[in-house]
């Protein structure tokens, strides 16, 4: 891990928050200037040029109304629930990455590569680092002027004969148990023991130290590897990567996507407190239906990347970015998973045509129906932020990232203008898929809940499957990148093609018969008789001239408008099967 610079940090976080909740604000404006334009309308035009000043009109709205706190609500999780949703929005941008970034330098155990006599030469090195860490100074953060004085006391404490008794005591048995043998070293009491874990490490083993015994024993043995064959030292690709800027609040976290998953899946929390603290029927069937939809979605949706984790190798988001550098696109060896991940995606950020949480239809306005004020706006600040989250992943874990064409490698170099090439690359692409996010919100119609469930367990999570198990069998007989990029893309698009004939395969339900009604008796005097015969039944002759008259029993066409129909006649309408045809 590199060194933590609070200051540059704090400055980070302030410019990705002003930057995604200036973004939110102006992204609704163009969400209703989308929408207006696929339905011929013109969209706010009033306030400011173009309506450019809506959504500041908007938020001073927000700001300026009135705070209703209902009585019936909870009112402890009624306001927590949209603090949760804004907070857990937020926090998984952490690890995010928004432009173009460094991969961190590894520690790799040289120990066993390196002969008797670098060994002794690591010695003092190791001396030195233990020393320095149980001070509690961290040996990375040492400069090179600090570092040569501890190296040189190490070596005066531990002379060339003495670091051969060491090596000859670990080489005989454990280091600690040899610690009080009379020809032990009196300067190298101290001396720290070799841990069997860095003995016996295969070469070039990626090292995760545990304790600072470890710790001391990997950097002296990197260090004198890389001074041979003039390689960097570990600590100097360290010291390199800290004064290179990453465009990211946390960078470097190798279980990126896993972060991101874990803090997205909490929104749900915030929809379900706010259904439940509502004390209102709708509000709580929209955070059940949420509940029931994050949980389905959930499992596809992490399945669906597996594939990309197996091939890059790495849940870290910027080591996927890297891996699609030094090949292609993932999008040409997953599309499935692509198609996958999205449709999860939309499920995931309730958006249409899978927002049955908030079904107006339905439910009102859903988990936030009692909401009003900032505490609505919490709400759709979470949701907007969700979706630049969501975008940013399918960017990079699919799209390539930073790169700007698939098949040309870096683009731009690392220079300052690179640099900033990279960053409107990235972010424009995220811009389009937001905008693709719109698009659909006015093109495809609302699936039935039991249409959203089914689709998930029948024909994403099954989809998931078969593609992760294709990828493992790829990755199993170890082909060239080239030859697993085009069996996976003819698996994937397989997969599609039998999905969809076996779509048309299965056998359809029948349609649901139209709902039909006759006409019953009602209160105008007319008996149950008169109307089974078939008399004409219309208004009493004292309250004028009446309506056109039905026989009751009458059988009416299907619609909505029966009911009224019958009732503007005179009658009730009941529900009634067709009679028998034939």
């Amino acid at each position: 891990m590199g060194n933590f610079n609070l200051i540059l940090s704090i400055l980070t976080i302030a410019v990705v928050m002003g930057v995604v909740l200036g973004g939110f604000a102006y992204l609704t404006l163009l969400e209703r200037k989308i929408s207006a334009w696929m339905q011929d309308r013109k969209g706010p035009n009033r306030v400011g040029p173009l309506g450019l000043l809506q959504p500041i009109a908007d938020g001073v709205k927000f700001l300026l109304k009135e705070e209703v706190l209902p009585k019936h609500v909870d009112k402890l999780f009624y306001i927590l629930g949209p603090a949760i949703a804004t907070a857990t929005a937020l926090l998984a941008l952490a690890v995010v990455p928004f432009g173009q970034t460094t991969t961190a330098p590894k520690l790799v155990n040289h120990w066993s590569e390196l002969t008797k006599a670098e060994k002794e030469k690591a010695l003092p090195i190791a001396l030195a680092i233990v020393r320095t860490e149980r001070s509690g100074t961290n040996w990375l953060d040492l400069s090179e002027d600090d570092r040569e004085p501890a190296i040189a006391k190490a070596q005066n404490d531990l002379p060339a004969r003495g670091r051969t008794i060491v090596l000859e005591l670990m080489e005989a048995g454990t280091f600690d148990q040899l610690r009080k043998a009379p020809q032990f070293p009196e300067a190298a009491k101290d001396f720290p023991g070799l841990p069997p874990s860095v003995e016996k490490a295969s070469p070039r083993e990626d090292f995760w130290p545990q304790t600072v015994d470890e710790r001391a024993y990997v950097l002296a043995s990197d260090t004198v590897y890389a001074s041979a064959p003039d390689e960097p030292t570990f600590v100097t690709a360290q010291a390199a990567y800290n004064d290179t800027y990453q465009f990211a609040i946390a960078p470097n976290l190798d279980i990126g996507i896993v972060f991101v998953f874990a803090v997205g899946s909490l929104n749900v929390y915030s929809i379900i407190l706010g259904g439940w603290a509502s004390n209102n029927k709708y509000s709580i069937f929209g955070g059940l239906r949420a509940s029931a939809q994050v949980i389905s979605y959930e499992i596809p949706m992490g399945m669906s990347i597996l594939g990309v984790v197996l091939l890059a190798g790495s849940l870290n988001l910027e080591q996927i970015i890297n891996y699609q550098v030094d090949h292609t696109w993932l999008v040409f060896y997953q599309p499935l998973a692509v198609i996958l991940f999205i449709t999860a995606v939309f499920a995931e950020c309730n958006r249409l045509p899978f927002d049955l949480p908030e079904c107006e239809q339905e439910l009102v306005a859903g988990y936030h129906t009692e909401y009003s004020g900032m505490k609505f706006a919490l709400f759709m600040i979470g949701e907007y932020t969700h979706m630049i989250t969501t975008s940013f992943l399918v960017v990079i874990l699919f799209f390539g990232g930073w790169q700007i064409l698939p098949f040309v490698g870096d683009v731009g170099g690392s220079g300052v203008g690179g640099t900033i090439l990279k960053l409107i690359v990235l972010c424009g692409k995220m811009f389009l898929f937001i905008c693709f996010y719109m698009l659909v919100r006015w093109t495809l119609p609302r699936f039935r809940f039991d249409q959203l469930m089914g689709l998930a367990w029948k024909v994403l999570l099954p989809l998931a499957l078969v593609n992760l198990v294709a990828v493992l069998v790829v990755k199993q007989l170890h082909w060239p990148p080239v030859v697993e990029c085009i069996v996976l893309l003819l698996v994937s698009l397989g997969l599609l093609v039998g999905a969809g004939y076996l779509t048309q395969l299965m056998p359809k339900p029948p349609p649901p018969e139209p709902a039909r009604f006759r006409l019953a008796p009602n209160d105008w005097g007319h008996s149950h008789a008169d109307c089974q015969e078939g008399r004409p039944v219309g208004r009493r002759a004292e309250d004028g001239a009446g309506r056109d008259a039905l026989p009751a029993g009458h059988l009416l066409g299907a619609g909505n408008d029966v009911p009224a129909y019958a009732q503007a006649v005179g009658h009730t309408a009941v529900p009634g099967r067709a009679p028998a045809e034939g």
